[in-house]
């Protein structure tokens, strides 16, 4: 498994536990979600930790236990830029899927190796209790 979708799969352990600080670590702010036909503009680092709080609590209020990435696929656009595909699937205590959406998101290799998330577009919008309290345009 390549760098890029470990430091993904890293994301998706940092939701299920809860560690919204190792969850924003590597995004890149300002940014942008695009979330079906809406977009959460980000602009710093607190605004992330605040929507990505926001969000796990509405998980949570719907029953929710972890999340995993699957059928992750890597394509190169850029020197050092990649798009990550992912099914991100948020389910229950009993594995029962709550929520499966495809998402891309978009990163580059910083100078040290390290991996950033620019932009992250969820092609397929979460339900709308999954969206409480964000501010979506």
């Amino acid at each position: 498994m390549s760098s890029i979708s470990q430091f993904l799969l890293q994301k998706a352990d940092a939701l299920t536990s809860g560690d919204i600080e190792a969850l924003a670590t590597g995004f890149d702010t300002p940014t942008s979600f695009y979330i079906g036909e809406n977009l959460i503009y980000i602009p710093d680092r607190g605004r992330l930790q605040d929507i990505l709080g926001q969000f796990r609590a509405n998980l949570v209020a719907q029953g929710y236990a972890g999340t995993e990435f699957v059928d992750v696929s890597e394509k190169i656009i850029g020197p050092d830029s990649v798009q990550v595909t992912v099914d991100w699937i948020d389910y229950g205590p009993d594995r029962r899927v709550l929520e499966k959406r495809r998402t891309c998101f978009y990163c580059t290799r910083r100078g040290e190796g390290d991996w950033t998330v620019k932009l992250v577009n969820m092609h397929d919008a979460p339900a709308p209790a999954l969206l409480a309290g964000l501010v979506l345009h």
